[in-house]
This record gives structure tokens, sequence and C-alpha cells, in this order.
């Protein structure tokens, strides 16, 4: 199953914060119960901040009534501030979902999603993609040669 769906992108957030962030795109998982899932993305993020560098940020979670690994990116134009080790705003977001019980294609996914944010090129193309379809392309295409 592919992890991410050309409708769980979001290339102009409407968020100011965090968690209206998380909200938004929590909002895009119509299948799985909102408010537990923006919880446990919360609880997550009261850990340490998901914040990478540069503007970019991993959120994650495992919940319940999901069977596989799903993804979802969203963007902000104006920035979030997310609590990140280098002070800047979060401009590109990658939220991943698993199921509790998903270990090894967790971890495989997430620290795939964290090569595409690391690397400067792909960063640079998802933050200036002009719409939905492009920004999912060019994700489908990094995680693709990840």
């Amino acid at each position: 199953m592919n992890p991410l769906d050309p409708d769980h992108v979001i290339a102009s957030l409407k968020a100011q914060t965090k968690k209206e962030a998380l909200v938004e795109l929590a909002a895009l998982f119509q299948d799985v119960d909102q408010d537990l899932l923006v919880q446990k993305l919360m609880e997550r993020e009261s850990l340490g901040s998901t914040a990478i560098v540069s503007g970019m940020a991993l959120p994650h979670a495992k919940i319940s009534g999901i069977d596989d690994i799903l993804i979802a990116v969203g963007r902000s134009e104006t920035g979030i501030h997310w609590a990140a080790q280098d002070g800047q705003p979060v401009h590109l977001i990658l939220l991943m979902l698993a199921h509790p019980k998903a270990s090894a294609s967790y971890l495989q996914t997430l620290a795939s999603l964290s090569r595409v944010l690391r690397n400067n090129a792909d960063c640079s193309q998802l933050q200036h993609a002009s719409d939905n379809d492009e920004i999912y392309r060019i994700l489908q295409g990094c995680l693709q040669s990840a």
C-alpha cells in the first residue's frame, strides 16, 4: 500500500499554531478518531519537538484504527512556531501515522521521511511546488528513491 495519498496534501495550511496544523492535517484522515489522533500527536510533541532543521517537522504517532503507514503533507507559507532547535518557524510538515504494532515499517518510513527532510534539494522542490499535485508528485518520487 502506498502510504501517501494525493488527498492527504495541503499546499497552503491555514494553521497559525502547531496544534492548529496538527488538527488541520489530522482532518485529512477521515477514518481515524480525530480527537485521539491530535491527542497522540500532541503527546509525542510533549516528549520533544518533531521539528528537524531549516523549517521542517516530522510529527508521528501510532494509533489504532489504521492498517498500515499513512502520510500527510502540509506546507505553511508564513511558517509555524514549532519549538525547533534552530528557532526557525516550520514551513513543511510531513505527518506519519502507523498501527501500534507496526515496528520495522514504522522505523523504515520514519527514516525515509527524515532523509527527505534533510535533503536540501528535495526540500526546496517541496517548498516551491505550485500546488497539492506537485507536492504529491515530488514527495512520491523522493520516497520511491529513498
